[in-house]
C-alpha cells in the first residue's frame, strides 16, 4: 500500500487502501487520518466519504458526524432515479450509502427513516443479503 501511495499520491484509492489497512490493524486514528488526507486531495470522493462515515460510526461511535456526511451524500441522490444513480455512482457505493444511513437512523431511533433507507437499499441491490438484513433490522 505504501508503494502504491508513493507512486500515486494524488489517487484517492491509495488513501482508501491505507485507511483500510490501518483500520484492520486496529489503528482507528490512523485510518481516519488517511481518509482525511485523501479528502484534502479529493473532497467529493464517495469512497473516502463512505469510509469516513463508517469509521466514525463503527470505531468512534460518532453517529452525529457520520450522519452529517451521509445526509449530504443522500441529498445529492434525492429525487433521482435509482437506475441513474447506479450508473453514476455504482451499485456498491449507492448500496453503502443506504446501508449506512439505515444504521444511522436506527441508532438515532428514527425507525421510519431507517425503514425507508433499508427499502432503498433493497431497491438498489434486491438480492444482496446486506440489504435484506438492513430491512430486517429496520
Amino acid at each position: 500500500a505504501l508503494q502504491l501511495f508513493n507512486r500515486a499520491q494524488e489517487d484517492p484509492e491509495a488513501y482508501l487502501l491505507l485507511s483500510e489497512i490501518a483500520e484492520e490493524n486496529g489503528k482507528f486514528d490512523d485510518a481516519l487520518l488517511w481518509v482525511n488526507r485523501g479528502l484534502q486531495k479529493k473532497p467529493e470522493h464517495e469512497g473516502l466519504l463512505l469510509k469516513k462515515a463508517s469509521i466514525l460510526m463503527d470505531d468512534f461511535e460518532d453517529i452525529d458526524e457520520a450522519f452529517t456526511i451521509l445526509s449530504l451524500m443522500h441529498m445529492k441522490c434525492k429525487d433521482r432515479p435509482i437506475s441513474v444513480l447506479k450508473q453514476e455512482l455504482g451499485v456498491e457505493v449507492l448500496l453503502d450509502i443506504y446501508l449506512l444511513l439505515t444504521d444511522c437512523f436506527r441508532l438515532r431511533s428514527d425507525y421510519q427513516q431507517a425503514l425507508k433507507c433499508a427499502l432503498k437499499s433493497k431497491e438498489v441491490a434486491p438480492f444482496d443479503e446486506r440489504a435484506h438484513l438492513a430491512l430486517a433490522t429496520a
